[in-house]
């Protein structure tokens, strides 16, 4: 996979989190209600997957490189 897919793929995770959590929290296996707010879910049985998806975004975004040295700064690379 090229980095670009990659980029897309995280950023399509991290914007139908919600969505993805309704609609499991719908599923009678998992046995969980509607909560009233994204972090509840994590004291839900989907908290696996609110932690997971979480833990893939943020890992992403420690790791990416951005086009300019500036934001680099920030991150463990060194000029």
């Amino acid at each position: 996979m090229n980095y670009r897919r990659i980029r897309n793929f995280i950023g399509i995770l991290g914007f139908f989190l919600p969505v993805i959590l309704i609609l499991f929290s719908a599923i009678p296996f998992f046995r969980t209600g509607f909560q009233g707010s994204l972090s509840a879910y994590y004291y839900s049985n989907l908290r696996e997957f609110f932690t997971g998806i979480l833990f893939a975004v943020s890992f992403f975004l420690i790791c990416y490189k951005g086009p300019e040295k500036h934001p680099r700064l920030w991150l463990n690379d060194t000029l």
